[in-house]
């Protein structure tokens, strides 16, 4: 059963006009991907794993504007993901909820990213 309190959205990466950074204490993850999204959290894959509980900041970028959004990791999964015919790369697939404070820019976050977004089902 899924907990969430508000829809998400999948991101469609080859229809987006930016890109998302993740920081994690003094890591920092440039080239990752983002599944989905709402005003509450996003999914992010990720090249190692995060520790629940895990305070990020999670970064979208276009032309010379940004907006950045604080949470923390609420879950996270091994997940291997083809790369070529017959390799697997491994990844980590992790559940960020954003902080409910903040919502002015969690909302902003999410309507940024809105253009490349389609239903989640």
């Amino acid at each position: 059963m899924d907990s969430r309190k508000t829809e998400r959205y999948r991101i469609h990466l080859e229809e987006i006009a930016g890109s998302f950074c993740l920081h994690a204490g003094d890591k920092q993850f440039q080239y990752m991907r983002i599944n989905d999204v709402s005003t509450s959290g996003a999914g992010v894959m990720l090249s190692q794993p995060l520790a629940i509980g895990t305070p990020v900041r999670l970064t979208f970028a276009a032309d010379d504007w940004a907006v950045t959004v604080d949470g923390s990791i609420v879950w996270c999964r091994r997940q291997a993901l083809p790369v070529g015919t017959s390799e697997l790369q491994e990844n980590f697939r992790v559940g960020v909820q954003f902080l409910a404070e903040n919502i002015d820019r969690n909302l902003i976050f999410f309507h940024a990213t809105r253009s490349t977004l389609k239903t989640f089902h």
